[in-house]
């Protein structure tokens, strides 16, 4: 295999499961910022060793895997911190990581059907609060409405998307 074959294959691969590798990651390391170190490891390590992953099996699992690894290897050299977890506490929610994950691929999916669903004025909302990260108190300034009556606003929004969520992963036979 080529260089830039093998390049190629890893990066799209590692692309498909990024998102899976980095919530897991996520489940373990709250702040984002080291979180996106370690996912910047992972990846380093995967594409490094990336002769030793054997083609036709399951990449994002071997991504978890490996982000397990430096996980623990992180929890050992930060035994000072406040948050740490145990090895058995690792391995019971890694039992459950791969549950947790699939459930969510198809919940993001859902999500995005009722987001297309939504009137443009509420996902606009939508779109200005979680893409741009604005605050509740700098979107009710931007769309001149009082803060309250966005709370309330965004209360309902919520509550629809839920609700379509819960629809679409019911009828689809995922819930």
């Amino acid at each position: 295999m080529s260089e830039k074959t093998k390049k190629e294959d890893f990066m799209s691969l590692f692309l498909s499961s990024q998102r899976r590798i980095f919530a897991f990651i996520l489940m373990f390391v709250p702040n984002r910022s080291d979180a996106e170190d370690l996912l910047q490891d992972t990846a380093s390590w995967m594409w490094e060793n990336f002769d030793k992953y054997t083609p036709g099996t399951h990449f994002g699992a071997w991504g978890v895997q490996v982000a397990r690894f430096k996980i623990l290897n992180l929890n050992r050299m930060t035994h000072n911190s406040r948050l740490r977890f145990r090895d058995d506490v690792i391995d019971l929610i890694d039992a459950k990581a791969e549950t947790v994950l699939d459930d969510s691929d198809h919940r993001i999916v859902a999500l995005r059907k009722c987001l297309t669903r939504m009137n443009e004025r509420d996902r606009w909302l939508i779109y200005l609060r979680y893409e741009k990260g604005l605050t509740t108190q700098k979107l009710a300034q931007l769309v001149e409405r009082p803060v309250r009556g966005l709370y309330k606003k965004m209360s309902r929004v919520h509550k629809m998307l839920f609700q379509c969520v819960r629809r679409t992963l019911a009828l689809e036979g995922d819930y």
